[in-house]
């Protein structure tokens, strides 16, 4: 079984929070905050206290807005981004922290716009990648929805293949035009770690598992197979479907969706 994580985003990075989730069973959590208050991490104390708890510092979130400053597939803001990613990187492998989930682009995107981003999105990644490889870490590009870059296998294989370092950050209820099992079978060990979450194929909907229409037997055996060896890292939203799931799953015993 995969030891199990829990993205921080809407949560504290405090001690309380670290304690409640490892009673509630968790060994992982990936660093994620609001956009704009990353400068406000103090990255000594949050190592206190996950070493105090015993919670792994899985992997870390770069932040992805304000859209206006902080886009890699954008050739007037790459240059930035990439920047201000690396200092982040600095900051975060600092204190132990080796996996750096992306998102590469925001949209809107048009069809017509795809070419031009892709390249500055793949240019982007790989001097990323290189300055992550140097610390010891590695960046994990994040599968997106709708019109943005990631948005299948195809072009996850494609800002992949930008450089042999680059992984994957397989996010479940982002793939909207790819059954996600067949998504794991393509990119198979590139993929190196999880958002988990459920939605219904319309949107993104961060439900637990169970609620949407996720084949999760499948989806788990799937990541077995292709030896997937991280965390199964929850990344959900806090509604009332969320919590009908998690209602839903504790009835089956951690069954799949429909």
């Amino acid at each position: 079984m995969f030891r199990i994580g829990k993205s921080t985003s809407g949560m504290n990075l405090d001690k309380e929070t670290f304690e409640t989730l490892k009673k509630a069973g968790f060994d992982a959590v990936e660093v994620s905050y609001p956009n704009c208050g990353y400068e406000n991490i103090n990255y000594e104390e949050l190592k206190a206290i996950a070493d105090e708890t015993g919670i792994e510092l899985w992997s870390y979130h770069i932040p992805f807005s304000p859209f206006d400053i902080i886009d890699i597939s954008y050739a007037s803001k790459v240059d930035y981004t990439v920047k201000y990613t690396c200092e982040l990187i600095e900051k975060a492998t600092a204190i132990g922290i080796k996996k750096f989930t992306i998102h590469p682009s925001a949209e809107p995107m048009t069809e017509e716009e795809r070419p031009a981003r892709m390249a500055c999105a793949k240019e982007g990644l790989s001097r990323l990648a290189e300055f992550a490889a140097e610390r010891g870490a590695i960046i994990c590009v994040e599968s997106l929805p709708r019109t943005c870059l990631g948005r299948d296998s195809s072009d996850i294989i494609e800002l992949l293949s930008a450089n042999d370092k680059l992984r994957c950050c397989f996010d479940t209820n982002h793939l909207l035009y790819e059954d996600p099992v067949d998504f794991a079978y393509k990119i198979g060990k590139k993929i190196a770690t999880t958002h988990v979450s459920d939605c219904d194929f319309t949107n993104e909907k961060h439900w637990f598992p169970g609620v949407g229409l996720i084949r999760w037997h499948d989806l788990y055996k799937a990541l077995e197979e292709v030896g997937y060896e991280g965390v199964w890292l929850y990344e959900l939203g806090f509604g009332d479907r969320a919590r009908a799931g998690l209602a839903i799953n504790e009835l089956v015993g951690g069954g799949g969706g429909k």
